[in-house]
């Protein structure tokens, strides 16, 4: 009787111990997501991304080995509140508001004789909104383009949540220091680097030349170029539409004269599918 219990019990435990085997193979060992879904783990060193140590609170203001200076708040070992930064003649070189790190409203940038060079505008809730959408990363809900962009791009589509998007930056900056960072900024434009890492555009975005007439202008929608937007460039003054992102419709461009001289035509993913040249009287 005792042998046939002890037969019973061991059984069951052999069987509990199949089954909770095999559960924990189907259920915490799913099949591999495709490549563009699966590679989202970069996602978390993309956001919890922050370029400063800050040692304490309240009000930061330096001024750099050079004579610039900058000026701002920080809150929780993040810059929150105003930003700005100076030249050593005096000449305001950036401006802008942060929340928590992230950029909100409108962002400036000026050169050192006083010509604003370049004029962003981000927003910091949006911004939040589309990273937990993204991490989320459901395969139906969702109704923001960068996340649809995402699923279709994988890492490709994360630029449009860096300042890389925002600002030319052809070399990397490697610095935790806010003061190293002003004055790299102050002596090399071409480089500029602003007080963060993550952003999102949402609104009127402008580059200026020197002369003060604008190089790019257009709006951002969640984070992606939206509407009618003019590019300025050597070939003359290219104008069109972009939705999503992408390029679509008719493209014209524009000689010095101001004459139309090109039309190129796009689909909806933004391939080129045919050119017209017009003749020039």
């Amino acid at each position: 009787m005792n042998k046939n219990l002890l037969g019973f019990f061991i059984a069951c435990v052999i069987f509990k111990g199949s089954f909770a085997q095999h559960h924990f193979h189907a259920s915490g060992n799913p099949p591999k997501l495709p490549v563009e879904i699966s590679v989202f783990t970069f996602s978390h060193s993309l956001f919890k991304s922050y370029p400063f140590s800050l040692t304490n609170d309240g009000s930061l203001q330096a001024v750099t080995n050079n004579g610039s200076a900058y000026s701002a708040t920080g809150k929780k070992g993040k810059l929150h509140g105003s930003w700005q930064s100076s030249y050593a003649n005096g000449q305001l070189l950036d401006q802008g508001h942060l929340i928590k790190g992230v950029p909100n409203g409108e962002w400036k940038v000026w050169n050192a004789a006083g010509q604003l060079i370049a004029l962003r505008t981000y927003n910091a809730d949006l911004f939040h909104r589309v990273k937990r959408e993204v991490e989320l990363n459901h395969p139906k809900n969702y109704s923001f383009a960068i996340t649809a962009r995402y699923k279709k791009e994988g890492r490709d589509a994360v630029k449009f949540l860096q300042a890389g998007s925002s600002f030319i930056q052809q070399r990397a900056l490697r610095t935790s220091d806010i003061a190293d960072l002003v004055h790299i900024n102050s002596t090399d434009m071409l480089h500029y680097h602003p007080a963060f890492n993550d952003c999102l555009h949402h609104g009127l975005y402008m580059n200026y030349f020197e002369n003060g007439i604008a190089k790019d202008s257009g709006h951002y929608k969640e984070g992606l170029r939206d509407g009618v937007w003019i590019h300025r460039t050597t070939e003359g003054t290219w104008k069109g539409a972009y939705k999503n992102g992408i390029r679509y419709n008719e493209w014209k461009l524009y000689n010095a004269m101001g004459k139309l001289s090109l039309i190129i035509f796009y689909n909806k993913q933004g391939k080129e599918t045919g050119r017209k040249k017009m003749g020039l009287s």
